[in-house]
């Protein structure tokens, strides 16, 4: 990590931290360029017209959200359709976020995400970061959870693969 030090002392350059490395420059072309993409959302699958720039973001995030909202839907309705899945958090969409942690029965977090990533499917085992609620429910000594989530970029043929793959094992 040495060689991410600010070249010549560099104004601007962070020293320390998960921006090391990186200029003020980096982290603003990086906000600007997200930005622009959920306009572009806007623009072409969501209500925005061109014109207005902060509408076109409005309706960008808005078109994310009811795409990962559909996915979510149907993850989640194949979670509560395996008898082997004891599902965690809201049982229903309502306060709920695309990210979904379940246990699978007969089998531990760890290997169930790695049997999910053999097969080219993102998952993580654990605690993430919430020991004392893992320990509370009991699953500390088991490894904790698995967890999946969705995005903007996940498909529906990505949902189904998943559910699939954990009704397989």
């Amino acid at each position: 990590m040495e060689h991410l030090r600010r070249p010549n002392g560099a104004a601007g350059v962070a020293d320390e931290g998960a921006a090391r490395g990186l200029s003020a420059n980096d982290v603003a072309e990086f906000t600007a360029g997200a930005v622009e993409h959920f306009a572009w959302i806007g623009r072409t699958m969501g209500s925005a017209a061109d014109g207005d720039r902060r509408a076109a973001i409005v309706a960008g995030l808005a078109a994310i959200a009811a795409y990962e909202n559909g996915l979510a839907a149907r993850l989640l309705e194949g979670l509560h359709a395996n008898p082997r899945i004891k599902l965690y958090g809201p049982p229903t969409l309502a306060g709920r976020v695309p990210t979904f942690g379940f246990t699978l029965q007969g089998r531990t977090p760890d290997s169930v995400a790695e049997a999910l990533a053999a097969r080219g499917i993102c998952a993580w085992s654990g605690n993430f970061y919430a020991k004392e609620p893992i320990a509370r429910l009991g699953l500390d000594q088991s490894g904790g959870l698995i967890r999946v989530g969705l995005a903007h970029y996940n498909t529906r043929d990505e949902v189904e693969q998943l559910l699939e793959a954990l009704a397989a094992l």
